[in-house]
């Protein structure tokens, strides 16, 4: 018999295993162990004999597709890709249960959860790794690059934040979750010139959704608008405007979580 091999001539090692994300039950069928390693902090927490919430199937197809729309100038291996693929998959799937994927970092204070939001390479990492370094391990980083929000249908719940294994290239990440207090747009200011305020929905709604994974499909895209919709109306949106200073932190931390800012240095 043919031994399989993907693109890269590597042998398929076909694996299936189940994981808790956003607190559903997710079965994973894929065709390289990278997944599985990537997956590794949030596997085995869940009773294997319940019901899955999504079952997610690996192809070859889908790792192409992944290729197709990739980063041109970069080699990247079927193995990494089909991590793409499998995010995407359960990110298609999230809105109808109420949850969606978003580009920022979240960290958790005191038992909530805050939000920064703000294009790659404006300074979303700097700040929290900022946040890590004066206010020492009060802060955890729940996911530096890709978490999910869970946007209850209760109106009077607050939505949560959840760590998940798609963490960015620094690959902070925590399987934790936090109800969230906060959600931040970051922008860079001059040196010595920090600032933050609070700000409306209609404000920055444009720069938000920029930051919110959208699916392909129609209803699916509609219901992520309506799950934004409901998170900004709940969830308190502030402007930072951030250098790479202490003072940063300071005039952030207050603002965010109403406490005197004390540092752990």
């Amino acid at each position: 018999m043919k031994k399989l091999t993907d693109n890269d001539g590597n042998g398929l090692e076909e694996t299936r295993f189940r994981v808790r994300l956003a607190g559903l039950v997710i079965d994973i069928q894929a065709l390289h162990q990278g997944v599985r390693r990537l997956c590794e902090d949030y596997l085995g927490k869940c009773d294997d004999v319940s019901a899955a919430d999504l079952v997610v199937l690996m192809s070859q197809e889908a790792i192409d597709a992944e290729r197709a729309i990739a980063t041109e100038g970069h080699h990247w291996t079927d193995s990494y890709l089909e991590t793409l693929a499998v995010l995407r998959s359960i990110a298609n799937e999230l809105p109808q249960r109420n949850r969606m994927l978003v580009h920022g970092a979240v960290i958790q204070y005191a038992g909530r959860a805050y939000l920064f939001m703000a294009p790659s390479g404006t300074g979303k990492s700097t700040h929290i790794m900022l946040w890590r370094q004066y206010l020492g391990a009060d802060v955890r980083v729940v996911n530096g690059d890709k978490p999910f929000v869970r946007v209850p249908t209760a109106a009077d719940e607050p939505p949560v934040a959840y760590g998940t294994p798609w963490a960015g290239k620094e690959g902070w990440q925590e399987n934790a979750s936090a109800p969230l207090a906060g959600i931040v747009l970051i922008s860079r200011s001059d040196v010595g010139a920090s600032s933050i305020c609070r700000i409306e929905p209609a404000a920055c709604l444009d720069k938000v959704v920029r930051q919110v994974y959208l699916p392909g499909d129609a209803c699916a895209a509609g219901n992520t608008l309506d799950l934004l919709d409901a998170l900004v109306s709940r969830v308190p949106l502030f402007s930072l405007a951030c250098d790479m200073s202490e003072d940063a932190v300071r005039i952030s931390f207050e603002a965010l979580t109403g406490l005197p800012y004390r540092p752990a240095i």
